[in-house]
């Protein structure tokens, strides 16, 4: 589960699942909507997620809870 924590706002909680995710796209409808621009961890957990709006080009940051 991933925590809204600023920037483009998807909502305040964002839940990935294999259904949406495809490599480091986000689909809706079977559309890609999003991409995940970066993702920053340690030990190979990402704690941290940059989002962004394929159409708008904007950007949000997710937190990992």
């Amino acid at each position: 589960m991933w925590k809204y924590s600023g920037g483009f706002y998807l909502g305040d909680v964002l839940r990935l699942d294999f259904k949406t995710l495809k490599n480091d796209t986000i689909y809706q409808e079977n559309k890609p909507k999003y991409i995940i621009k970066t993702s920053i961890g340690y030990f190979g957990y990402p704690t941290e997620l940059i989002i962004k709006d394929i159409e708008s080009g904007d950007e949000g940051r997710y937190v990992g809870k």
